[in-house]
C-alpha cells in the first residue's frame, strides 16, 4: 500500500509539489473541501486559526510556517520551509521540538525518496534566512539609491548564478513572508532587522 498523504495548497504550490521528485510509494492528493483519510497532513497554506487540519492529533501534520514559535503548535506538528521555489526539489527542511514524530517523518521522506534537513527549534531553518536576509540587502541597496530593482536582478544572477535576482524571490515567496521572518527574528538578533523600504512595500 502507498503511503497516502493529503495537502493543503494554492493552486500554485499544487504545481510545486506536482514538479517535486517523489518514489511511486507515496500517493500524493489534494484537499479540497473535504479531510480525507491519510498517513500524513501538509498544510502548505498555513494559518493557525484555519487550518483544515487543525483537528488532527494522532497522526503527522507538516506546516509550512517558517516563522513560528513551535510552542504554539500541537507536539503532532513539525514545520517545513514550503516557500516558492522551496517546494520542486527533493529537499524537505523541516524545523521541529518533540522527537515523537521524527521516526515517522523519517519513514515517509525514506519511501518518497526526500532528502531530510532537520534542525531543532531553529525558526528560518537555514535557507528561509539565507533567502530573507539576501532579499533585505538588496532592499538596503535600493534605499541607497545603488541601483534599480531591475539591475540588482540581473547583476545577482550573472555574478552569483542565483536563479532569481533578490527582488523576483521577495515577489515569488511574497514579501509580507520575508518581512515576518526578519522580524522575528530581529526580536534576538539585530541583524535581521527589516530595511524601511522592504516593510514599505510589504504594507506591514
Amino acid at each position: 500500500m502507498p503511503i497516502k498523504i493529503l495537502i493543503h495548497a494554492t493552486a500554485e504550490q499544487q504545481l510545486q509539489w506536482l514538479q517535486k521528485p517523489t518514489h511511486t510509494a507515496v500517493e500524493i492528493s489534494f484537499y479540497t473541501n473535504e479531510v480525507l483519510m491519510a498517513d500524513v497532513y501538509i498544510d502548505n497554506d498555513f494559518a493557525l486559526e484555519t487550518s483544515p487540519f487543525c483537528h488532527i492529533k494522532n497522526k503527522l501534520v507538516l506546516v509550512n510556517a517558517v516563522d513560528i514559535d513551535l510552542a504554539l503548535l500541537p507536539e503532532n506538528y513539525i514545520v517545513f520551509n514550503g516557500w516558492m521555489t522551496s517546494i520542486a526539489n527533493n529537499i524537505l527542511e523541516c524545523n521541529y521540538v518533540n522527537d515523537t514524530y521524527i521516526k515517522q517523518l523519517q519513514a515517509i521522506a525514506s519511501e518518497a525518496n526526500w532528502q531530510l534537513y532537520l534542525f531543532n527549534n531553529v525558526i528560518g531553518m537555514a535557507s528561509a534566512r539565507v533567502i530573507a536576509m539576501i532579499i533585505n540587502e538588496a532592499y538596503f541597496a535600493l534605499e541607497a539609491n545603488v541601483s534599480s530593482k531591475e539591475s540588482i536582478d540581473i547583476a545577482m544572477k550573472l555574478g552569483t548564478n542565483y536563479p532569481f535576482g533578490p527582488f523576483e524571490w521577495s515577489q515569488k515567496i511574497g514579501l509580507k513572508n520575508i518581512y515576518h521572518l526578519l522580524s522575528t527574528l530581529n526580536k534576538t538578533d539585530a541583524r535581521f532587522m527589516p530595511c524601511n523600504l522592504l516593510q514599505q512595500e510589504a504594507n506591514v
